[in-house]
């Protein structure tokens, strides 16, 4: 689904098939943005990303992915929230 979108972010002139085949199927690859807004859009599922890196700062960043790209910010509620550490993802679930 939506092959002309996703294809803009795709490198080395891969088709979306090649994509998947190289980098989606097999196990043991990271995930990427192109990945969560694929899985975002294709589950009709709202996702929260927490993303924790290892600078000098404590603060966290926060990236939602919307089912649809009209949705508001401010109504904004994520079925899903996941924690990424680099090269890694955790549910995390609320009290």
């Amino acid at each position: 689904m939506n092959r002309e979108f996703f294809e803009n972010f795709i490198e080395d002139g891969k088709s979306v098939k090649q994509f998947c085949s190289t980098e989606v199927e097999p196990m043991g690859r990271e995930s990427d943005n192109i990945h969560i807004i694929a899985l975002t859009k294709a589950a009709v599922v709202p996702l929260r990303i927490v993303y924790m890196d290892r600078n000098q700062q404590s603060s966290l960043t926060i990236h939602d992915f919307t089912v649809t790209d009209d949705e508001m910010k401010e109504t904004f509620k994520p079925m899903i929230t996941m924690l990424y550490r680099p090269g890694h993802y955790d549910l995390l679930y609320e009290n």
